[in-house]
């Protein structure tokens, strides 16, 4: 789509993606808790806080870690895509056909422009042909 417009604007800041990281390392960590004790531990840990058993709590985690990843996936792809659609807008705004390769070293050598054409010889200037000798009369 964006192909077709002069002109489009997508966030590429990796910012809100970075939080679903966050959120989602956040909830898998509860889940690896509430997974790893037994249900005494789980109620001492959770004295007056919680409202949820300790397999509620894991079922919720699960819960909320997936909708973290896939907050994670989708803002990733969107800002890796937005980067690439804003690349190739610069390339078409400045007349480029498509993505460059990759440099190479050393680099290729730019052709040696080719001579000038020898110049054309000079028409003889008849007024200014003085003898270095005046003629002799005899």
């Amino acid at each position: 789509m964006h192909e077709q417009l002069p002109y489009f604007d997508c966030s590429s800041s990796y910012t809100v993606p970075i939080l679903d990281t966050l959120w989602t390392v956040l909830q898998t960590a509860n889940l690896s808790l509430a997974s790893s004790v037994s249900d005494d531990e789980w109620r001492r840990l959770n004295a007056g806080r919680s409202t949820l058993d300790r397999h509620s709590a894991a079922g919720l985690y699960v819960v909320l870690a997936g909708f973290g990843g896939a907050g994670m996936w989708y803002g990733y792809s969107h800002v890796s895509d937005c980067k690439d659609a804003k690349n190739a807008l610069m390339m078409r705004m400045a007349g480029g056909a498509g993505p460059r390769g990759p440099g190479t070293w050393p680099p290729a050598a730019v052709p040696a422009r080719p001579p000038p054409a020898p110049a054309k010889p000079a028409e003889p200037d008849i007024m200014k042909e003085v003898p270095d000798k005046p003629p002799q009369l005899y």
